[in-house]
Parts: structure tokens; sequence; C-alpha cells
């Protein structure tokens, strides 16, 4: 018997998909409220109920719904907490003298000081991982990332998928004439992480509006935030409500949500295609709702998109290009996907569009289908009891 933590972060659309296969698994006969051996829990639980479980002799498995592996140097320790940056730097020096040298080259490594450091941010969600009996990552990219802080946990690799039935997706409610001379693209709305790279996505499109004159675009933005401003890879930073006063002609936003309304979905349903700059993201939630309802993504080399995205779209390459510094909270440095690369691709599949729509159709047959990945959990959980 098994039993699932009803008790996560709400707030994401991770959230919309744990929710969603919760709710589909506590169908099974083997789910119990009371007599169960196996707990699924979401990382965003809180530590307390892992603690708890573990005093009941519980099984744990843990669904990783994010990244806690993000590298520490000391560009981000110095922009975010000067005591430690001192700290470090002190260390440094110290290492510079005999006999000092000699004791700290064991125990005052950088790479030791900088693991401390991501220590402080991931401490909590590291013990729900140590307390658990196996893992279950959303990516390989995402096992990857984790591999080396937790080398010998047991682990299953299970893509999320789409959040609606294979009998009742989106896509297939789209029957609107589409003008051939017009890309109707849409995004996802982020303003505080720069490595969603959705500043970045904003200028390229205008320069792309500004300099294009075989097709023109539109722009559909949900989950928008007035009165904030947008991040960008190269530390720039701007006035999102004065970018769409300029842009307005262009441009159409939807305001934050927590379940998809059919207002919302036929907006989706009416573009073209979906873009992300998303970096080192294990699994955007996001991609797999647009996919459901029929949309092509052009995404990046990076994180988890490319195995989402199959044959459902196209990948731009990124510059190889070392940060100067990357952590969850100061994600500077990267380097975003060429605009010209972009360009081309958003001409490509407004042309193939039936093309990439085909495929879309048996990916959420097959592999993205909810089905399927509700049937990969049940047997873990089955299996695991």
């Amino acid at each position: 018997m098994f039993y699932i933590d009803p008790y996560f972060s709400k707030s994401t659309s991770g959230a919309r998909f744990f929710d969603s296969i919760k709710e589909n698994l506590k169908k099974f006969p083997e789910y119990s409220q009371k007599n169960y051996e196996v707990v699924l829990v979401n990382i965003s639980s809180p530590l307390s109920r892992f603690i708890l479980y573990k005093l009941l002799n519980k099984k744990i498995i843990i669904r990783v719904d994010g990244n806690y592996s993000y590298p520490i140097t000391k560009g981000s320790i110095r922009a975010s907490n000067l005591i430690i940056f001192f700290i470090f730097k002190i260390l440094r020096i110290l290492k510079k003298i005999n006999p000092i040298k000699i004791f700290l080259k064991k125990f005052a490594k950088e790479d030791k000081v900088l693991y401390l450091f991501n220590l402080q941010f991931n401490f909590v969600n590291y013990l729900k991982i140590y307390f658990s009996n196996l893992v279950i990552y959303q990516s390989t990219f995402s096992k990857d990332s984790h591999k080396d802080i937790f080398p010998n946990k047991k682990f299953f690799i299970v893509n999320n998928s789409s959040t609606w039935q294979s009998d009742n997706l989106p896509l297939n409610k789209n029957s609107k004439e589409r003008d051939p001379t017009c890309i109707r693209i849409c995004t996802s709305f982020h303003k505080e992480r720069p490595l969603k790279g959705f500043g970045d996505l904003l200028n390229d499109l205008e320069n792309f509006k500004k300099t294009n004159t075989k097709f023109s675009i539109s722009l559909f933005i949900y989950g928008y935030e007035p009165n904030c401003f947008v991040k960008t890879y190269s530390k720039y930073t701007f006035n999102i409500d004065k970018f769409l006063n300029r842009n307005r002609d262009w441009i159409e936003t939807y305001p934050t949500f927590i379940e998809y309304s059919q207002d919302l979905s036929n907006k989706l349903v009416s573009s073209d295609i979906y873009v992300t700059y998303a970096q080192l993201d294990p699994c955007p939630n996001f991609v797999l709702e647009a996919i459901s309802h029929g949309l092509p993504i052009i995404g990046c080399n990076s994180g988890g998109v490319p195995e989402i995205v199959g044959n459902c779209g196209e990948i731009l390459n990124l510059k190889t290009y070392k940060s100067k510094y990357q952590n969850l909270n100061f994600e500077y440095g990267l380097m975003p996907p060429s605009s010209e690369d972009l360009f081309i691709n958003l001409i490509k599949i407004k042309k193939n569009l039936r093309f990439y729509k085909e495929n879309i159709s048996i990916a959420l047959k097959n592999r993205l289908s909810k089905e399927n990945t509700i049937y990969k959990y049940h047997t873990i959980l089955k299996n695991l009891s």
C-alpha cells in the first residue's frame, strides 16, 4: 500500500503537474491513507513531514522538483554574503603561511568552502533527499546534476507529462485558420530569475519585429505581473510596463493564474509557437503545457528542455561560455542563444506547422501522455510497497 503526501507548494507549474497525477494515483486500489508502507513526497513538502515518516518507519520516495546543485563560486559569495566572502579570502591568505598551510591544505580547500556555501542554500532539501529511500528525477539532466551530491541514492527518471488526459487535450480544440504571414508566439512571464531568459527573449523579439519584413509577429505573455523590473543574462534590467507600452500593437498579456481557464487555453491554442530561453531547468512544465496545446517549442540546448521537446520543436545551441558565477539566486553570467538562430527557427516552424503538430500528437499519445507517466509512478510505488 502507498500514500501520497498532500503538503507541498502549489504556486508553480510543477505543482499543477504533481497535483494532477496525485489525484489519479489515489484511484488505485493500493492507495491508502492509513495502512501504507510507502509514501510519495514532493521535495517542496515541509521537512517535518519527512521526519514524521521516518519516525513512522515508512519508505519515502521523493520527487525532486527543481535543481539543488547549482555550482557556487566567489562571485556569488561576494554578491550575496560579504561575511562569508571575507572568510573565504582570509582562508586563502592563511593557506600561504606555514605551518598553517599544512593544516588548511585538507580543511580549507576552495571546493570545500564553496560546498559549505552551497549547503547554506540547500541544507534542508539535502536533508529531505537524505531521509528518502528512493529519488524520482524529472530528467536525465536533473539526475546528472545531483549524482555527485548523492552518488549512492537509488533513483528513477520519470519525465513530467501533460496534465490533461489524452482524450481531452487542449490541442484538439484548435480549428482556427492561420495567417501565413504572421507568427503568433507565446511565452511565460518571469521577472526575478535571469536563467529563465525572459528579458533576453523580449529584446530579441522586439528586434525581430523591427528588422523582419516578410513576417509580422504577435506575442502572448501569460503569468504577467505589472509594476516590476525584468532581469536579463547580462545583468541589464528594464521596466516591463515601459517595454509593453511601446509595444502594445503586437503584445498581449494575461495575469498570473493557478489553474488553466478555458479563456487562457483558447489563447494558447490560437498561438503558433512557444519560445523559452530557460537554461539549467530540470523540467520546465510550461513547455509541457504548451505542447499539450499543440504548440511546437523553441528552447535552448540546456537542462531538461531537449529531452522533453524531442521532435516537437527546435533547439537553439548555446555558446560555450564559462559563467562568472551562478547560483539559484545569482544566475548572471550565462549567455543567451543567438538571436539569428531564433529568427531562423521561428520562420522554419511557421512554414512547417503541420509537420511539428503531427509529431506533437504522436508524443502526447506515447512518451508525454499523462497515462504513461501515471503508470510509471504507480509501478514504482507498488513495487516498493
